[in-house]
């Protein structure tokens, strides 16, 4: 896929999903993203956590190391982006992949 800016906020202060597992273990259940090429595709749905807060994107493309997806959730904190805005976010920054959305609490 073609890597563009094509997205309203970068997500440089989500939470690292890899360095959460290792610290807390199961706690908070975060599923890491090794390889973005065959782990996540166009139009799955992706878990990620800004500002203590976990959100939903459905995702638009899928680039070598990011990705960038469209937020579904309804937030309650204040973050810099809002429902329906598109997020990039990292390979790291993932905690879940959801393939099919159906478990997805928006």
């Amino acid at each position: 896929m073609t890597c563009n800016d094509d997205y309203d906020y970068k997500c440089d202060d989500c939470t690292d999903a890899w360095e959460l597992s290792r610290l807390y273990g199961c706690y908070e259940s975060p599923n890491p993203v090794a390889n973005l090429e065959t782990e996540v595709n166009v139009n799955d749905c992706v878990e990620a956590n800004q500002g203590g807060e976990r959100f939903w994107l459905q995702v638009t493309d899928v680039c070598i190391c990011y990705i960038v997806g469209i937020v579904i959730s309804d937030l309650q904190f204040s973050h810099p982006f809002s429902k329906g805005d598109r997020v990039r976010l990292e390979v790291y920054q993932i905690y879940n992949v959801d393939k099919e959305c159906k478990n997805i609490i928006i």
